[in-house]
């Protein structure tokens, strides 16, 4: 659930979603997540915080399966993130 709390590491409490999935037994996990800084087209270079959400939520038992970009212009304003999909870890 989005209730606009923020975590001090700025993870939108993507992780506490990520645990509760898991601990109630679910196969896939789909997050959301921005990206707070683009490249720009051709250009590129590390996106800050993206790679350390997903080593995140891979701690908690998921591994990356796939992902997907998005842009989003709404209002003015030019939002850019990355759907990705999780299945449970086996280990």
């Amino acid at each position: 659930m989005d209730d606009g709390h923020r975590r001090p590491d700025g993870q939108h409490d993507i992780l506490d979603e990520a645990v509760e999935a898991h601990r109630n037994g679910g196969t896939v996990f789909v997050a959301r997540i921005m990206v707070r800084w683009f490249c720009g087209q051709g250009s590129s270079g590390a996106v800050p915080g993206v790679a350390e959400q997903i080593e995140a939520i891979e701690r908690v038992g998921w591994r990356l399966e796939f992902f997907n970009e998005f842009r989003q212009f709404r209002f003015g304003a030019d939002k850019q993130g990355d759907y990705c999909m999780f299945r449970r870890h086996q280990w």
